[in-house]
C-alpha cells in the first residue's frame, strides 16, 4: 500500500452524490481515473455519468426501475476499456435483450473476485470473444444504443457473488 505522502498525493480526487438524473440529465457523480491503478473506469478520462444504481423512475416504457449499473455518456463510438485483468466470460453480439450488445468480464484481483459487465455496446463493436484473456485498459467495443435504451451511452455492472452492487461507489473503494 502507498503511504499518505508519495503515490496518493499525486492522485486527483474523486467525489460522489446522492443526486439521481432521469430524462436526459447528468447527475454530479464523478471520477478521475488512476492511468496506473490495476483497477480502473472503463474510460481513461472522465465522462458525464447520467444515472446511477438503484431504485428509480424508468425512463421510458421498457427499461426497468431497477437499475443494476451506472451509466456514462460519451456519444456513440466512444472505446470501453476493461477495468482489469480478466478473461471474457460472455459476448453477446445480438441486439435481442435489454442489455443490447453486450461483452461480461470475470476478473480475479489480489484473490478478490468479481464480474463487469458492459452493455448497450455499438452492434458489430465487440473486439473479443469468450475465453480471452483481456488486460486492463484493453479496449473491449465501443458505446451504442443498443437495448433498452434511450440514447447512446455505456450502461456499466458490477456483480460480486453473482450479485450487481453499486459500480460506482465500488469503483472508488477499488479502483486506484
Amino acid at each position: 500500500e502507498a503511504s499518505a505522502g508519495s503515490a496518493v498525493a499525486n492522485r486527483d480526487s474523486v467525489s460522489a452524490t446522492t443526486l439521481r438524473s432521469y430524462f436526459g440529465s447528468f447527475t454530479s457523480a464523478t471520477y478521475v481515473n488512476n492511468p496506473l491503478g490495476t483497477i480502473q473506469w472503463p474510460f481513461s478520462v472522465t465522462v458525464p455519468i447520467s444515472d446511477l444504481f438503484g431504485w428509480r423512475i424508468p425512463p421510458c416504457g421498457w427499461c426497468s426501475a431497477d437499475h443494476q449499473g451506472i451509466d456514462f455518456d460519451t456519444g456513440e463510438g466512444y472505446p470501453i476499456q476493461a477495468i482489469a485483468d480478466g478473461v471474457v466470460t460472455k459476448v453477446n453480439p445480438f441486439d435481442d435483450n435489454s442489455l443490447g450488445v453486450y461483452v461480461v468480464v470475470t476478473h480475479n484481483v489480489r484473490g478478490m473476485v468479481f464480474d463487469s459487465w458492459y452493455a448497450h455496446m455499438l452492434t458489430g463493436s465487440p473486439m473479443v470473444v469468450e475465453g480471452q484473456a483481456v488486460k486492463v485498459t484493453q479496449i473491449l467495443g465501443q458505446v451504442g444504443n443498443t437495448g433498452a435504451s434511450t440514447g447512446s451511452h455505456l450502461h456499466f455492472e458490477v456483480h460480486v457473488n453473482g450479485v450487481a452492487v453499486d459500480p460506482y461507489a465500488w469503483l472508488n473503494a477499488h479502483a486506484g
